[in-house]
């Protein structure tokens, strides 16, 4: 799941930004169409995928690996999610590439050493010509999920005690119920839109599968 990988890449110094994805391990994704949420979860042949974008002055591709490593079992594989699921480093120079491949080989002994199964990742070369048709952006409910899905609780866990405390006697509690419930309402709208694109992503993906 690209979920936890993109929040911890997020929090290292030095990247830019990172965005939720697919990605396949060939160079044209032509024969796959459009993809979505649903069409990867059916086996469409693209695997969920972190897109990351970063200052080399303040954080190594090195370091940037340690945590791809960090965040996953690459022992693991689900039945039925190969594709999906695979553990996969895509690399866009040769330097990359050979950084990656190095990292597989200790993560290997590691796992080796540790009575776990062999890691099952791959290093994928990117032809930089065209970069754009191996990594298609997942829809907007998928981005930064972990940061958001706090920051709604939060904001409901707050706007709860404000309701709370604006129940009581006291004039200057009672006057934030208006915001308090604004704000509630806001946060519930927000859950809406993200769920009504859900429905479309889905129903969109059901229609692509009967034509």
């Amino acid at each position: 799941c690209f979920w936890a990988p993109q929040a911890a890449f997020s929090q290292l110094e030095g990247v830019l930004s990172s965005t939720a994805g697919y990605a396949s391990v060939v160079n044209s994704t032509d024969s796959f169409g459009r993809p979505s949420y649903f069409s990867v979860c059916r086996g469409d042949g693209r695997t969920e995928a972190v897109q990351v974008e970063y200052d080399p002055r303040k954080v190594s591709y090195e370091q940037l690996l340690r945590t791809f490593w960090q965040e996953h079992d690459a022992s693991i594989v689900v039945p039925g999610k190969e594709d999906q699921y695979r553990s996969v480093i895509w690399a866009h120079d040769e330097q990359q590439q050979r950084i990656a491949e190095m990292t597989v080989r200790e993560a290997k002994e590691q796992y080796e050493t540790t009575g776990r199964d062999t890691p099952a990742t791959v290093v994928v070369r990117i032809d930089d010509s065209t970069p754009g048709r191996i990594f298609i952006p997942a829809e907007t409910y998928h981005q930064n999920f972990w940061a958001k899905t706090r920051a709604k609780f939060f904001g409901l866990a707050v706007v709860q005690l404000l309701l709370v405390l604006g129940t009581q006697s006291s004039p200057q509690l009672s006057s934030l119920l208006g915001t308090a419930v604004f704000v509630q309402q806001a946060i519930i709208f927000w859950w809406f839109l993200e769920s009504a694109e859900l429905v479309f992503s889905a129903a969109r993906g059901m229609l692509a599968k009967e034509q």
